[in-house]
């Protein structure tokens, strides 16, 4: 690697967000902390959410950060990319699902083109969905990946088209900052990435795209219940839909609100602190 591209990597936070949710999780998540381990310039924030902490496989590389924040209720994608860009330090941020991989030299040409001419970049033209057993073996460490696969694609299973936001992409994070970052309001699965595309293109800012390279997506349990008929769908969809039919002065507002509100590490704290009522009150 050059020292130009060693100096561009260096200005790179990587950001990922992650629940525990099954083991097949951890492994992917596994799989994507070692690849971005091959470029110990990266900065990479690993933002943990759940009701406790859970084994996610140690030792982590060392260029890992492992944030741990509370959050019994649904996962909530948006608040943990948030809390992660406020942590890391970098000027440019990759914003990562915890079980996708792309291709090396995609990383460090969106990069560049992020520093140097667009706010944000699309660093794929082509998706993979690996299946069980290819991404078992990827987790292992013991095969490279193949970024060559000729049965890429610009969707993802049945009704799900990629969005400039969906799985990995870079910005700015002055651009990032001044959007309000994602959008909290979005629960458990679904929405929160089409929701910042839309932000991007709503604020005028320059998008960019990396041609002929490849994202792999290794394979989790991505059941129905967890996706488009999760208890939240139906209100992500609304608050979607209400977003785009914002006019110009209220999608300002919008934004401003939300840079008031980015990414508080806090933010289920006192969910877990008991609360004890004066006995006049509790007794009726």
């Amino acid at each position: 690697m050059s020292d130009t591209a060693r100096e561009t990597l260096a200005d790179v936070s990587v950001v990922i967000t992650f629940r525990a949710a099954d083991e097949h999780r951890v492994l992917a998540l596994g799989a994507v902390l070692k690849h971005y381990a091959q470029w110990p310039m990266l900065e990479v924030i690993l933002v943990e959410q759940a009701a406790e902490p859970e084994r996610i496989g140690h030792p982590l590389p060392h260029n890992v950060q492992h944030h741990f924040v509370f959050n019994p209720g649904a996962f909530n994608k948006s608040w943990g990319m948030n809390v992660g860009a406020r942590m890391s330090t970098r000027a440019v941020l990759l914003c990562a699902d915890a079980d996708t991989l792309l291709a090396p030299d995609a990383i460090e040409q969106s990069a560049r083109l992020c520093r140097r001419r667009f706010s944000a970049v699309r660093p794929c033209d082509r998706w993979v969905d690996l299946d069980a057993t290819e991404s078992a073996v990827l987790a292992t460490g013991m095969h490279a990946p193949n970024w060559q696969r000729t049965d890429a694609r610009n969707t993802r299973r049945e009704h799900e088209v990629l969005n400039f936001c969906a799985g990995v992409f870079l910005v700015r994070r002055e651009a990032f900052n001044a959007l309000g970052g994602f959008d909290e309001r979005f629960q458990g699965w679904g929405g929160e990435d089409d929701a910042m595309a839309l932000k991007l293109r709503r604020s005028g800012h320059a998008l960019g795209r990396v041609a002929d390279s490849t994202v792999l997506h290794l394979w989790h349990p991505h059941e129905q219940a967890t996706t488009f008929q999760q208890t939240h769908y139906a209100n992500n969809v609304a608050m979607l839909n209400a977003l785009a039919a914002l006019d110009d002065t209220a999608f300002r507002f919008l934004c401003e609100v939300q840079r008031q509100l980015l990414g508080n590490p806090r933010k289920y704290t006192l969910a877990s602190i008991p609360v004890k009522m004066p006995a006049a009150v509790a007794t009726g």
